[in-house]
C-alpha cells in the first residue's frame, strides 16, 4: 500500500502548461478544488483549495492535447512540497502533485441524453 498517495477532483484554472525538452515531455495543472459545503439544504460557498499538478510523457501530452480551463478533472500521484521565497521576502511552502494519472470528468445537465 502506498503511503504518500492523493486524489483530488477539481476544475483547471488555466489552460494545461506543456513544456517539452530533449529528455522529457512535461504538463502542469492549476487545479480549484471546491470547499463549499451544504447546510440546511442550502449551499455555502467557501474560497477553493488551489493546487498544482504535474504530469510527465505521454500523459502530458494527453493533458495538453485535451484539456482546457473549466474542465473538471480527477488527478492522482504522489504529494510533494517546494519552499520558497515570494518577491516580499516571505518564505512560503507550495504542494504539488507528481500525477501518475487523471480522468476528465464529464458534466451532464438534464437536457443531455445519459449514454445508459
Amino acid at each position: 500500500m502506498k503511503q504518500n498517495y492523493v486524489q483530488i477532483i477539481g476544475n483547471l484554472g488555466s489552460t494545461p502548461e506543456l513544456k517539452e525538452g530533449d529528455k522529457f515531455t512535461m504538463c502542469k495543472l492549476a487545479i480549484a478544488v471546491n470547499n463549499g459545503y451544504s447546510k440546511d439544504g442550502k449551499w455555502v460557498e467557501k474560497d477553493p483549495t488551489w493546487l498544482h499538478a504535474t504530469l510527465w510523457g505521454d500523459r502530458a501530452k494527453l493533458a495538453a492535447n485535451n484539456l482546457k480551463k473549466g474542465d473538471k478533472v480527477c488527478i492522482w500521484g504522489r504529494i510533494t512540497t517546494n519552499e520558497y521565497t515570494d518577491k516580499k521576502g516571505i518564505n512560503r511552502l507550495d504542494y504539488e502533485i507528481m500525477a501518475e494519472g487523471f480522468y476528465q470528468l464529464v458534466r451532464y445537465t438534464k437536457e443531455d441524453e445519459l449514454p445508459y
